[in-house]
């Protein structure tokens, strides 16, 4: 016996595949994670015709979802608008109070972004954790991908807020009836 890296035949006819494998299996090794000799793995790769379809399918897929990617990045936006419009709406009172005792717009709006900025950031580094947690390492279009979701949500909460600090303190001063 002698050592090899590797040997490769085909098979044209799946019957014949099957047997082969079997024989295959039997005579080198079964397929295991296990199969190591002085720290060397080592098996037996089959890579027949179905295989080849389901990479090639697997391959197109992919190519789908990274057509997805700007719908989403407009969904991101979208969802930062909304929550954050839905936020301070209910404090449109409270930032006319703000107004009345002198803060100025810039102010309001600097306390709004920083309160949505950390919640942006919060969710940002969860999100980036648990990535790095299930794939055991950090890819760098994913971070990428990620810090876009995060300015586009920002920038939906800068379009919200701009909204609610433009709204005549007069008007949200008056009782309601």
């Amino acid at each position: 016996a002698f050592p090899t890296d590797s040997c490769s035949f085909d098979i044209r006819s799946n019957q014949n595949l099957d047997e082969s494998k079997e024989y295959i299996y039997e005579w080198f090794s079964k397929p295991s994670l296990n199969n190591q000799i002085d720290g060397d793995s080592f098996g037996v790769l089959v890579h027949d015709e179905t295989y080849r379809e389901n990479i090639s399918e697997i391959h197109a897929n992919l190519s789908m979802l990274r057509l997805f990617l700007p719908i989403l990045i407009v969904i991101c936006g979208c969802i930062g608008f909304f929550a954050s419009f839905l936020a301070t709406r209910s404090r449109i009172k409270e930032f006319a109070v703000m107004r009345c005792i002198g803060m100025t717009k810039s102010k309001i709006f600097g306390l709004v972004m920083t309160e949505l900025s950390i919640l942006a950031l919060t969710g940002l580094v969860l999100g980036i954790t648990g990535g790095i947690l299930l794939e055991k390492k950090i890819q760098i279009g994913a971070l990428l991908n990620a810090a876009l979701m995060t300015a586009v949500f920002l920038l939906g909460s800068v379009i919200a807020v701009i909204r609610i600090i433009g709204i005549n303190v007069m008007k949200l001063m008056k009782a309601e009836e």
